[in-house]
């Protein structure tokens, strides 16, 4: 099954930085059919690159207080976005790209509907540095325990959670 790891953010920031440290780490393991994309931010020539796979994951760090104690990786929503002011979406296009435009950009313009996933990895520290914190180290360890399993075996049953970090 050909999949696609896109890990997004600033690594100049922190704990921000902790998907493109996720994809950097899974583009090392050269696994077959897996492919991987180290992003400061989303931006729609991605969509390209999901169109042609089965499946997507896009990780990301989040505040702790947005996320659960258990980091989870869970199926993305794909929502079909119906602009109704072309000239509001393009003045907003700085802020527009998160992974359910993207989906829907790939299913617009290739006809591409892969299985995507979100993975949210809790982190405190967002300040300029290059250094991350335990939590984000944590979140770190467990997205690419996890990873390793379902690329390398696979996913579990659709809409069925995955515990990703045990409890701190």
């Amino acid at each position: 099954m050909k999949s696609l790891v896109i890990g997004y953010g600033n690594s100049l920031r922190g704990d921000d930085g902790v998907g493109p440290l996720v994809a950097r780490q899974v583009a090392d393991w050269q696994l077959p059919d897996v492919r991987s994309r180290c992003v400061h931010q989303l931006v729609p020539e991605l969509a390209a690159d999901i169109a042609d796979v089965e499946r997507v994951f896009f990780v990301d760090a989040c505040l702790e207080r947005e996320s659960t104690i258990d980091l989870r990786l869970r199926q993305a929503c794909l929502e079909p976005i119906e602009p109704a002011d072309p000239t509001e979406i393009a003045a907003r296009l700085d802020h527009l790209w998160c992974p359910t435009v993207l989906l829907h950009l790939a299913k617009t313009l290739y006809g591409s509907e892969p299985v995507a996933y979100h993975i949210l990895i809790p982190g405190t520290q967002f300040e300029y540095g290059t250094s991350i914190s335990a939590i984000a180290r944590d979140g770190l360890t467990g997205s690419l325990a996890a990873l390793k399993d379902i690329l390398t075996h696979s996913l579990p049953a659709q809409g069925e959670e995955i515990s990703c970090m045990k409890s701190v």
